[in-house]
Parts: structure tokens; C-alpha cells; sequence
């Protein structure tokens, strides 16, 4: 379908656009400042002047991390989890998708459930 290209569209698609790039970027801001932090040497991040760009640029952190035993057996869990999860969710949503794209399964409340699941 097509749309005239008035004013009052275009600065519709203006607004939505603008309030959308707000929350991008509320959203990734503080997740690029983790990422800083984490990239950065201690003296800078107590003196809390890291912002979106390491400080002392170092990966003692990392190997500080990786070197306790805890993270081995985290990391095996996080992949076991994958491993079983994504298999599982696959097979679900085939087996809910397949009845609810033809027609000719005539489940009660099918057409709800789908407008639901959209």
C-alpha cells in the first residue's frame, strides 16, 4: 500500500524515527560503557572517568576472570544451556507454527492464538 507523502506523514516518520534512535541509544549506551569499563585499568575506572572509550587499555580483567575456577564451569553450563535451549525452542516453534499456517487445521481459537503470537 502506498501513502501520500504529505507533511503531516513526513513528520510523523520524523518523530517516530528520532524516538526510536532515543531508545537505541538509551539501551546501548550503557552496555558500550560496561564494554569501556571492562577494557580499562583499575585507576581510571575508580576514578570513575572512563566513558565510552577505555582508559589504560588492558585485558588483565579478562585474564583475571578466565583464570578462576569458577569460570570454566560457568562457561560449561552457558553452553550446555545453549546446546539443550536452542534445539528445544526450535522444535517448539515448528510444532506451533505448522498447525497455525494452514487453514485447513481447524483448531478452536486458532485465529486468536495467532493474533496473540504476532
Amino acid at each position: 500500500m502506498v501513502r501520500e507523502s504529505s507533511l503531516k506523514y513526513v513528520i510523523v516518520d520524523i518523530v517516530i524515527y528520532l524516538l526510536l534512535a532515543l531508545i537505541l541509544l538509551s539501551t546501548a549506551l550503557p552496555f558500550a560503557h560496561e564494554i569501556a569499563i571492562s577494557f580499562s585499568g583499575r585507576a581510571p575506572v575508580r576514578a570513575k572517568s572512563v566513558g565510552l572509550w577505555p582508559q589504560e587499555f588492558t585485558l588483565d580483567n579478562y585474564a583475571a576472570a578466565m583464570a578462576r575456577k569458577q569460570f570454566a564451569r560457568a562457561l560449561a553450563i552457558s553452553c550446555l544451556r545453549v546446546i539443550v535451549a536452542v534445539p528445544a525452542t526450535l522444535l517448539v516453534a515448528v510444532l506451533t507454527a505448522y498447525p497455525l499456517a494452514f487453514e485447513r487445521f481447524q483448531l478452536p481459537g486458532r485465529r486468536g492464538f495467532l493474533m496473540a503470537l504476532i
